[in-house]
């Protein structure tokens, strides 16, 4: 009985340790996505398409654009031509590979149609979305 009771315990602490975690992504999600002030741009976008599904809040101060600007738009329309090829071979590359990015560096057309440099990181996956991270730096 001692040994059933013992199992029932672990097994609630494990759930709760799941739970703590959940809520630490959400509390995460919540600093990267929802905070305009974020120093990052985070984006996501459907690997089949190449649309961005959801655009952080700091797009507005990074690069000028409202989120609604950028959503269901091609991640190609915000690449300097010069740097589309190489932007479409590290996708494919982590795509095909399930391989992370980090420090892929590309250049990104801001509202006022100037550009800045964005040093991306992201991690591949299994599905069709794609979460990456941009520092962004003035030219």
């Amino acid at each position: 009985m001692t040994s059933k009771i013992e199992n029932i315990r672990q097994q609630n602490r494990q759930k709760a340790g799941r739970l703590g975690q959940m809520q630490a992504g959400i509390r995460l999600f919540d600093v990267t996505f929802n905070n305009p002030d974020f120093g990052l741009l985070v984006v996501e976008f459907d690997r089949q398409t190449s649309e961005f599904t959801h655009v952080s809040m700091s797009c507005k101060k990074l690069l000028g654009y409202d989120q609604g600007d950028m959503i269901g738009r091609k991640n190609y329309e915000f690449i300097h031509e010069n740097d589309i090829k190489n932007t479409i071979n590290e996708s494919e590359n982590q795509l095909l590979n399930n391989q992370e990015s980090s420090g892929f560096i590309n250049h990104i057309k801001k509202k006022n149609g100037d550009y800045v440099r964005a040093e991306w990181f992201s991690a591949g996956g299994n599905d069709f979305k794609q979460v990456a991270y941009a520092k962004i730096k003035k030219l």
